[in-house]
């Protein structure tokens, strides 16, 4: 790949790993604590930069041929947003690689001390992914590691620094309370302590889903309450199980405030549930408040019809 961007690069260690099997023409290496820069002196030079800063502001250089990040992305807020940036970073046919954690991790530790992060399931992640990309391949694991006492297990966590534990201090009380309850309840055979890490790793390719550059099909009617709204997910719902991947918009809607009924409709004859692209109003951008024809509600609300809005979102 020509242009990278890693995301969350911390000291370097996959980008090491990286540069070991690749030449990248330029590589921007990003995390959100600037202490980190000594550690990569020894990558950084002409052709590979660090940028210290917050990766969900995404304010990184476009036309990016490649977007990489190993165990990072579960500390983020809003990771429907992060995926729907990238994309705007990449170019049409680049990838986005990375790695993360499932419900599962560390279950153990959570389970104890009440505390961690949460994580998305595998289809959840599908669902956020695949409004935006095409899933080029995903995968789940399960690794449960041995560690000699639950001391082991902390300082493995510390020193990986993946997930969180708990927001209290660890006084000498809590920690023997701690060691105590989980050997008794996660020790195996061989009287060691387990950890359980829940394991994804996907990669993506933007295929620009949203640009509609195939074909478009404008389904219309002579009335109301006919049957357009049922037609086009008929239609959508079809071409989707054949294979075609198809999705719906409704270019100005009445009637409603924030949501359009029609979408609502159409996702849930479709079997999909609402997409990325209808949270972030994309298949829906313009929305009148009054049930009637969109000029005579335009005037209604008192605003005009957006056609430079309605023609970005399309």
């Amino acid at each position: 790949q020509e242009r990278v961007l890693e995301i969350g690069c911390g000291t370097g260690m996959f980008t090491r790993m990286y540069l070991q099997q690749a030449v990248p023409e330029e590589m921007w290496l990003n995390d959100l604590c600037p202490e980190v820069e000594p550690y990569l002196a020894d990558v950084l030079g002409e052709k590979v930069h660090f940028m210290a800063k917050d990766a969900e502001t995404l304010a990184f250089p476009e036309g990016q041929d490649l977007i990489v990040s190993c165990s990072a992305v579960q500390w983020f807020e809003d990771l429907p947003r992060f995926f729907s940036g990238c994309r705007k970073l990449l170019h049409e046919g680049g990838y986005l690689a990375f790695s993360t954690f499932g419900p599962h991790n560390t279950e153990e530790v959570a389970t104890l001390t009440a505390a961690g992060l949460s994580y998305p399931s595998l289809e959840e992640l599908k669902e956020m992914l695949a409004a935006r990309y095409e899933v080029v391949y995903a995968h789940e694991e399960q690794l449960r590691l041995s560690f000699s006492s639950p001391l082991e297990v902390l300082k493995h966590l510390k020193e990986t620094g993946v997930t969180g534990t708990a927001a209290q201090p660890w006084t000498r009380g809590r920690l023997q309370e701690f060691c105590r309850n989980y050997t008794g309840q996660f020790s195996d055979e061989r009287g060691k302590v387990y950890l359980t890490f829940h394991l994804f790793i996907w990669y993506v390719e933007n295929k620009n889903v949203t640009s509609m550059k195939k074909n478009v099909y404008f389904v219309s009617g002579i009335d109301t309450n006919i049957g357009k709204s049922y037609a086009t997910a008929y239609l959508a719902k079809t071409w989707n199980e054949r294979g075609i991947r198809t999705i719906t918009e409704k270019l100005i809607q009445t009637g409603n405030t924030d949501m359009s009924e029609d979408i609502e409709l159409h996702r849930r004859i479709m079997g999909t549930g609402l997409l990325l692209e209808d949270k972030e109003r994309l298949t829906m951008p313009e929305i009148f408040s009054y049930p009637c024809s969109p000029h005579l509600a335009a005037e209604i609300d008192k605003r005009p019809i957006d056609f430079d809005k309605i023609e970005r979102a399309t």
